[in-house]
């Protein structure tokens, strides 16, 4: 939680710049999409990218969606970074671009 929208998006654009500078990553993709975040539709940012280290060590396909995202909930700022290996989540939660592709309960 943050004291603001904008000090959340700070933290959501470090967390990101953070994983885009790992030595193990080649990135696919980013992009913004949209979300349901606690049942709020929200813009996140997408980060797709296939990371030899866990694909190398836990035996999964190396592709990693994460999200990345910065939203106003019930008066509180909230920042959230969130990873998913393919074959880790049901391809169902992974759907195109133009409609919700992830929606976190309560």
């Amino acid at each position: 939680m943050h004291e603001s929208l904008k000090k959340a998006e700070q933290m959501r654009d470090i967390q990101l710049e953070v994983t885009k500078q790992r030595y193990l990553i080649k990135i696919i993709s980013e992009q913004l999409v949209e979300i349901i975040f606690e049942g709020k539709p929200v813009k996140a940012i997408q980060l797709i990218y296939n990371s030899e280290r866990s694909g190398i060590l836990l035996g999964w396909d190396n592709r990693v969606y994460a999200y990345y995202i910065a939203a106003e909930i019930s008066g509180i700022y909230y920042y959230a970074a969130m990873n998913f290996q393919e074959g880790e989540i049901p391809l169902t939660l992974i759907a195109p671009l133009e409609v919700k592709i992830l929606q976190l309960k309560k």
